[in-house]
């Protein structure tokens, strides 16, 4: 399977900053969660807004950088091997892409099977990488891909 070193660096960095900011809203939030349930008022409203924001950045990460960005590819002649940070995912060829938007530095393919619909990222450029290298290029996506862009996604 062929992975991206400046995707895996990208995954890996925003797995170490998801970490730090983890270790330090975990602890704020049961200082906060104390203080409400002593009956501070002003907490009372501080610790669930910093719960949601919490929540709400995690749900960022996990699905566009932990189960979304692909660091590995790898096309048989029958089948698509898509692999993220949590797993591999297996694809026809023929009709398992259903389409591909550009954006920015990115293509985003959609790819469907019978009981699903799945779409992940494949980065030209990897965010924080140096200005010459490469991450996927539409080389890596022409077996599945013919280079239109679709618009029903």
């Amino acid at each position: 399977m062929k992975e991206q070193p400046a995707v895996v660096r990208y995954v890996r960095l925003m797995k170490k900053c998801f970490v730090i900011l983890s270790c330090i809203v975990i602890p704020a939030i049961m200082v906060c969660a104390v203080f409400a349930f002593a009956g501070y008022i002003g907490f009372w409203i501080v610790t669930p807004a910093v719960l949601i924001v919490y929540l709400a950045v995690y749900a960022w990460y996990a699905l566009h950088v932990s189960m979304g960005t692909v660091i590995g590819l790898e096309v048989t002649s029958e089948v698509i091997h898509v692999k993220t940070k949590r797993g591999t995912y297996t694809y026809d060829v023929k009709t398992g892409c259903a389409g591909v938007r550009r954006k920015k530095r990115r293509l985003i393919a959609t790819f469907r099977t019978q009981t699903s619909q799945d779409s992940f990222t494949f980065y030209l450029r990897a965010p924080f990488s140096k200005p010459y290298e490469e991450a996927f290029t539409e080389r890596d996506l022409a077996p599945f891909w013919n280079g239109e862009e679709s618009e029903e996604m």
